[in-house]
């Protein structure tokens, strides 16, 4: 790494197939960027997961570009930015907020189309539950696509009795408006209110799912994570 504060561009820092090392070089990287610029290119949602947690664990801000190529050209850039897939829970939920500022407008203009998007943004929330559990209940214990479990990141793991039922109600809620039900169905379409209500629910889940795993973590000195 060069000396001084000046940015730095890296492309395709490190192999895929090189998971271990992959969040070694994400450590570093974000670390350099508390003092200096770093533009990272990759294809590697994984390592791109891993790049984010560390400098959000760092408190630095990132800020993603998704580049795609056509028939014609490469390197252009999607407005609707990073793949879903790619997006931690925090971004996904930021995400649906965006999106449903304009579908909000058609339930008084058309309740048919409210429906029909309202149903698909109860999808996205349904996958951010899904991903939910993997990022604040098994605190990145285990991810899909990732080939190593960070054991002792179990110092932090507690789901208690409360929190566990807050999230199968509002997974059970998510899974209901997402799906399809039978035109003799009585489950009514909830309205713009209950839809942010909803979003409220599981944004407070996380801040209280997150104070669980700090308690978590200070009663379990001896779990604690052993600097070299």
């Amino acid at each position: 790494m060069t000396e001084g504060a000046g940015p730095i561009v890296i492309d395709d820092p490190v192999s895929s197939l090189d998971r271990d090392r992959g969040l070694k070089v994400a450590g570093r990287l974000a670390a350099e960027a508390q003092k200096r610029q770093v533009i990272v290119f990759t294809h590697d949602l994984i390592f791109f997961n891993d790049l984010c947690r560390e400098a959000d664990d760092l408190g630095v801000t990132t800020e993603t570009i998704a580049l795609f190529a056509d028939g014609a050209n490469a390197g252009k850039i999607d407005p609707a930015g990073v793949s879903w897939k790619g997006l931690s829970v925090n971004k996904r939920l930021a995400r649906i907020r965006n999106d449903f500022a304009p579908v909000k407008k058609l339930h008084t203009s058309s309740p048919s189309d409210y429906e029909f998007k309202v149903k698909h943004l109860y999808g996205r929330l349904r996958d951010s539950y899904e991903r939910l559990v993997e990022e604040h209940i098994f605190c990145d214990v285990v991810r899909r696509g990732v080939d190593r479990i960070e054991t002792q990141k179990l110092r932090m793991v507690h789901l208690s009795d409360a929190l566990a039922i807050r999230f199968h109600d509002g997974m059970t809620k998510a899974n209901t408006h997402s799906h399809d039900n039978p035109a003799s169905d009585t489950v009514s379409i909830p309205d713009p209110a209950a839809f942010e209500t909803d979003l409220a629910y599981i944004e407070q889940l996380i801040t209280d799912l997150k104070a669980e795993s700090v308690s978590a973590e200070s009663n379990r000195p001896s779990m604690k994570l052993k600097k070299d």
